[in-house]
């Protein structure tokens, strides 16, 4: 009988986490159909009016904005915006695609994502779990080459990795270094399914599907890089986190998070390669203002996101039940020692001897001393340079009309050649890194300004707090940050310093969830310094990245020289590599730098203590499950 309530409690809970999961989900998407009507009513222009003579009679003009039912109260308008969203009476494209209903458009365009980001998540998913396993067997030499080659794939830019092997490709092998398919083959495409390399097979078309693999070879290498890179490290700081438990808070928030890292993705490596995916379709329509074709990717963003949450709550909550009730009548004996086992390594904790011990351990640490050397170097190099009398900062921006022949390469005059214009490559380079440093102090200022506040509260009180504090921030990634920049940044009246300033905004709830985790895992206000420090080099990482991208893709401050938007001009010069090289090359050493200083601040000494815990523990686990199997047995 006590078994059967055991039973009858813990498939309670799991309906209980489903349905929870389940409304997170749809209000998430309710409140995405919310924002994405307001911004297509209230945008400032009419779509349907690109296709019709400007010279309308006012009566003409009411007449239209009738007919589209412009002129309904809000609540119609609504209704009539939910009907159409889930009839998939998305509009039509009248800038973008000749007069295709969106739908088609974005089905396509998702399709050929799909596969274009398919085989990298399979590889990177299996580089995940490759590298769960090996963290936990703890080996050394495996330990820093996981190490490095998370440093180095997370911290590499993917426009500088992509442009690097582009080039390689183009100059010395024969495969494709752009395009999905060879334009040949157009007149002769399949379409079954709306997957072209699966058609191409079903269509027994084996020149296309050669011609394909071919193509998709240079963008599988460089997402898979970086994806399985990205996944590592988010595997690694779980398991230094070392979570009991699988909250929905905490499985929404890092879902969110990488939902946003591979949207980004996407769209980069999409302009980059000139692969006509979903992330081609929303930069050209937003830059040709295909206002129905922008609100169809938001609307799909949305849908995936809600989905993407769904998923990963649904996941690990149902495995965690079948792993429970395989292991069922150890649980409260596993409970206790879960319970305890982490309040008596702190209590061995000396914490004067773990201060020495961190600071010197980290001072040693080689990750440490490359990285802070680095960051010295380049520090001092950008702010000496502008006292030289070289260049001034007006004179490497586009408000200037420099004389020096554009492309040039490296000679005495220009140590590192001339860019797009003629401007300096060095010169735009040191500033632009000048800028870079700049940047992240500010990103870091704010978003730590805010999360200390939100984390504090969030972290000091009942996981009620927590939930209500943690819980609503999720919203934050319901349109990726990359997302909200792109549209913010094209407004004229936006700049340098309020991108930075709302980068820093959106670096809120993730420094706000950091703080309060550590408040929560820790008892002292070291331990807890150490776990926030530990953290900020990495964020501003991804802030710079996210920064860097916007220049890349040509929504950047004319008065800034953006180390992105400087790679950007070089890049479809082959013949000048040096103007896409040199501010590549300073932006990656600027991340990996905060990245080995990321690492080289060693996990807190609790951490390791826990991990150790983790390790008897589990053997106490092994332990009880055998001297049960024996009593049953007997």
């Amino acid at each position: 009988m006590k078994n059967e309530k055991i039973q009858l409690k813990g498939v309670h809970k799991l309906l209980i986490k489903i349905t929870i999961s389940s409304f997170q989900s749809f209000l998430l998407l309710f409140i995405g159909l919310l924002i994405s009507f307001a911004f297509f009513h209230f945008a400032f222009m009419i779509p349907q009016l690109n296709k019709l003579s400007m010279l309308l009679t006012p009566e003409e003009y009411n007449l239209i904005l009738t007919q589209f039912g412009y002129n309904d109260p809000i609540p119609i308008k609504f209704l009539k915006y939910l009907t159409n969203f889930f009839s998939g009476n998305w509009g039509i494209s009248y800038l973008i695609s000749d007069d295709l209903p969106v739908t088609e458009v974005l089905r396509a365009a998702i399709f050929d994502t799909f596969e274009i980001m398919g085989l990298p998540l399979l590889i990177g998913l299996g580089g995940f779990k490759l590298g769960s396993v090996l963290k936990r067997k703890r080996k050394k030499f495996v330990d820093k080459t996981l190490t490095l080659f998370i440093a180095i794939g997370i911290a590499i830019p993917l426009f500088f990795l992509g442009s690097m092997l582009q080039y390689l490709f183009s100059k010395y092998t024969e495969l494709p270094a752009s395009g999905r398919y060879s334009i040949s083959f157009y007149s002769s495409l399949p379409d079954i399914t709306g997957l072209l390399l699966f058609d191409s097979v079903i269509s027994g078309n084996w020149p296309l599907v050669f011609d394909i693999i071919l193509h998709s070879i240079l963008p599988w290498l460089i997402l898979s890089i970086v994806i399985t890179s990205l996944l590592l490290k988010q595997e690694r700081t779980r398991i230094e986190n070392d979570p009991f438990k699988n909250s929905i808070v905490s499985n929404s928030f890092i879902a969110g998070k990488l939902f946003g890292y591979l949207f980004v993705f996407t769209v980069i490596i999409e302009l980059m390669l000139n692969l006509r995916g979903f992330g081609w379709y929303f930069i050209a329509s937003i830059f040709q203002g295909d206002l129905l074709l922008i609100n169809g990717c938001i609307l799909v963003i949305v849908i995936f996101f809600s989905f993407t949450l769904l998923l990963a709550n649904l996941v690990p909550i149902t495995m965690g039940f079948i792993r429970k009730r395989l292991t069922k009548g150890v649980q409260s004996e596993v409970g206790e020692l879960n319970d305890n086992y982490r309040e008596e390594a702190r209590k061995k904790i000396n914490f004067k001897l773990e201060l020495k011990s961190y600071v010197i351990s980290s001072l040693k640490n080689p990750y440490t001393i490359i990285g802070g050397c680095l960051i010295l170097i380049l520090f001092i190099a950008s702010g000496i340079y502008p006292l030289l009398g070289f260049y001034t900062l007006e004179e490497v921006i586009l408000l200037s009309f420099p004389i020096n022949p554009p492309y040039s390469p490296p000679s005495p005059t220009h140590p590192l050649g001339t860019t797009a214009y003629g401007f300096d490559v060095l010169a735009r380079t040191l500033y632009g890194t000048q800028g870079t440093f700049i940047f992240g102090f500010i990103v870091a200022l704010v978003g730590l300004g805010g999360g200390s506040l939100f984390g504090s509260l969030a972290g000091k009180f009942h996981r009620y707090v927590y939930n209500s504090v943690i819980g609503p921030m999720i919203i934050f990634f319901l349109f990726p940050s990359f997302l909200i920049l792109i549209l913010v940044a094209i407004l004229p009246v936006i700049n340098y310093k309020a991108i930075t300033v709302l980068i820093g905004i959106l670096t809120i709830p993730i420094f706000a969830r950091v703080i309060a985790n550590a408040i929560r895992r820790e008892k002292n206000y070291f331990e807890i310094t150490k776990s926030i420090i530990k953290s900020i080099p990495l964020e501003i990482v991804f802030a710079i990245l996210l920064y860097q991208t916007l220049g890349f893709i040509g929504l950047s401050d004319s008065q800034v020289p953006q180390l992105g938007e400087t790679l950007n001009w070089g890049r479809g010069h082959i013949s000048a590599i040096w103007a896409t090289l040199w501010p590549g090359l300073f932006l990656f050493i600027i991340t990996l730098s905060l990245i080995f200083l990321h690492e080289g601040l060693e996990a807190p000494a609790s951490y390791n203590r826990i991990l150790d815990s983790r390790s008897s523990r589990n053997h106490a686990e092994s332990e009880i499950i055998i001297k049960k199997s024996q009593k049953d047995g007997s």
